[in-house]
């Protein structure tokens, strides 16, 4: 358990909650992946990216009318994901810092996303 640091105004929602309790009570240490080093893992991630805000942008625009369409070239975009080559080397050098913690520490996960395709 430590005190989060680093850039907690870019934390999301309950991120930048469990950052700010961390000022006055010892909180599971934190390691925020970022746009950033999702493009350099995943090719074609910008490209995905800025289809699927525009498809969310046309959902708001048109309250979900054409939601069917909408979602599907959400997961279209989200198709053409694949690991780069680099990746893994550079999710070892990610994960590096969390290598020799003693057998009392905890580690958790916590993500919205199934990346169950790109592991195949």
């Amino acid at each position: 358990m430590s005190k989060i640091t680093g850039e907690k105004a870019t934390l999301p929602g309950k991120y930048k909650y469990i950052a700010a309790l961390s000022a006055r009570f010892p909180v599971p240490e934190m390691t925020l992946v970022t746009e950033a080093h999702l493009n350099l893992w995943l090719a074609n991630f910008c490209q995905a990216k800025a289809e699927i805000d525009e498809a969310e942008q046309h959902i708001a625009i048109t309250s979900g009318a054409f939601l069917t369409d909408d979602l599907a070239r959400i997961e279209r975009s989200l198709n053409t994901l694949c690991w780069r080559n680099e990746a893994p080397r550079l999710l070892s050098d990610f994960i590096r810092p969390f290598d020799g913690r003693t057998a009392g520490d905890q580690f958790r996960s916590r993500h919205a996303a199934d990346f169950s395709r790109l592991l195949s």
